[in-house]
């Protein structure tokens, strides 16, 4: 039981940093569209 208690934690660890990582992108991703469409709008 504790070894699966445990796999468990680490999944939804390895799953939170997935997301956070691809939340980050998401977000530098957003930010550089968004200073080409200013610098095309300038």
């Amino acid at each position: 039981a504790v070894g699966r208690i445990k796999a468990r934690n680490m999944f939804s660890e390895t799953l939170l940093l997935f997301f956070g990582i691809h939340t980050a992108n998401a977000a530098i991703l957003a930010a550089r569209q968004m200073a080409r469409d200013m610098k095309k709008a300038a």
